[in-house]
């Protein structure tokens, strides 16, 4: 058996001397679980994700996972125009996805635009009511 390991590239100018970083290092790490594990920088989660998503033999239910987490550090980057086509795609692939909707209503939040955070935060409790990412107990700029 070919143990198969993947490392994605990306290339770091330094005193004009290219010096390439994989962005995963442990043979049992995959981009898509590293990516999902969401415990790196927003900008690392970034290229990640983006990489894990070329994966064209991804299932429609992982292929949402990742672009929640990548529409959630979009967004933490202030990217909002990418953080608002990752949530799209979701609602594309499931229309019906509570998560993309809290994602589009924490984004609005981000934009100081509270009576479309509003909406999408009402459409994603009205197709679950324990959404958890609702409350903001997961933000650390709302405090209690």
């Amino acid at each position: 058996m070919v143990l198969r390991l993947v490392f994605a590239l990306f290339t770091v100018c330094l005193s004009g001397v290219a010096v390439a970083r994989p962005l995963i290092t442990s043979s049992e790490d995959t981009l898509q679980s590293v990516c999902l594990e969401n415990d790196r920088p927003w900008q690392e989660l970034v290229e990640i994700c983006n990489a894990a998503l070329k994966d064209r033999r991804l299932v429609n239910s992982d292929r949402i996972r990742l672009l929640d987490v990548l529409g959630n550090a979009q967004r933490e980057l202030s990217d909002y125009a990418e953080a608002e086509k990752s949530y799209q795609q979701i609602l594309t692939l499931a229309p019906g996805n509570a998560s993309a909707f809290s994602g589009l209503g924490w984004l609005e939040y981000d934009r100081d635009n509270y009576t479309a955070a509003k909406e999408h935060f009402q459409r994603a409790v009205d197709i679950w009511p324990s959404a958890g990412g609702l409350g903001g107990a997961w933000r650390s700029d709302l405090s209690a």
